[in-house]
């Protein structure tokens, strides 16, 4: 591939009017144009795009007939309903993962607290990416003290240790760091807690990747329909029998080689399950589908 020439970007940020007249040229059909009004300045032109963009006629910026505002806001409206049901999971999971994962370790380790800050009890990390593991940790905390969340400041307050106790300091991770801990766990460790997700060490470092990308879009608002996640999930849900009647959403015979956010749901309903199989978080997923 030929080099690319890249070019100034000169456009300007439009006006509420001009918004309007552009939708309408366009072909985005509205009676109330005071509801499009309302909509542009609570959710913005830019963010609706994403919505209006299956509507576009092939190779073209004017909307198929009949594409009505209502119709996108539907989309819209489902969308922000699954995201909140998402994440919802997804704390879930999240709390849960921490917690077995600092309390496998910590076993281990024979009840030290601190031995997430001990090189030797992290086999699977290089030199330095134990070094960028503590230095993550490390910043979540200092930005805990810095907004003086009383656990931190109590336990300075009281005791010299330079760090918190691990079950502490990863109230303060991210997910990410989270995840992070688990791939520098003895692979012995690492099995114990796939074992909870019947998933090999190698899968389940995968399917941490993914709700982690998942969980980061729907964190910061993102859009979930239409969208894949740029992380090949490495398992077929279709096939789990757990699952079936989520799959029958959509049709079983489909595959899930990709991920979809359809993929990633199925991966949050298969975790859930198993940390909490009485949880109803599926029926939730098929009655918005």
């Amino acid at each position: 591939m030929g080099d690319v020439t890249l070019v100034p970007f000169t456009k300007t940020a439009e006006t509420e009017d001009g918004l309007i007249a552009k939708l309408s040229a366009r072909g985005l059909v509205f009676s109330d144009e005071s509801e499009l009004r309302s909509l542009l300045r609570t959710v913005g032109y830019y963010r609706m795009s994403g919505y209006l963009h299956s509507f576009r006629q092939p190779d073209s910026d004017k909307y198929k007939s009949g594409t009505t505002l209502e119709m996108v806001w539907r989309l819209y409206s489902f969308d922000r309903r699954m995201r909140l049901v998402a994440a919802d999971a997804l704390a879930r999971i999240e709390i849960a993962l921490r917690t077995l994962i600092v309390e496998t370790h910590t076993a281990a380790q024979k009840g030290d607290p601190f031995a997430y800050a001990n090189a030797a009890a992290l086999p699977k990390f290089s030199p330095s990416r134990f070094s960028h593991f503590i230095a993550q940790i490390d910043d979540g905390v200092a930005r805990a003290a810095k907004a003086a969340e009383p656990p931190v400041l109590h336990f300075r307050a009281k005791y010299s240790n330079p760090r918190l106790p691990v079950w502490a300091a990863m109230e303060y991770a991210s997910f990410g760091d989270v995840t992070t801990y688990y791939e520098g766990l003895d692979v012995a460790l690492q099995q114990k807690i796939g074992d909870v997700f019947s998933a090999w060490p190698s899968g389940l470092v995968n399917w941490l990747e993914v709700i982690r990308r998942f969980r980061n879009i729907c964190a910061h608002q993102g859009r979930i329909w239409n969208r894949k996640i740029n992380t090949r999930l490495k398992y077929n849900f279709s096939n789990n029998a757990a699952l079936s009647d989520l799959w029958a959403c959509v049709g079983s015979s489909q595959s899930c080689g990709y991920t979809t956010v359809f993929a990633a749901l199925s991966l949050c309903a298969w975790l859930l399950k198993c940390v909490r199989p009485e949880s109803k978080w599926t029926s939730r997923v098929k009655e918005l589908l």
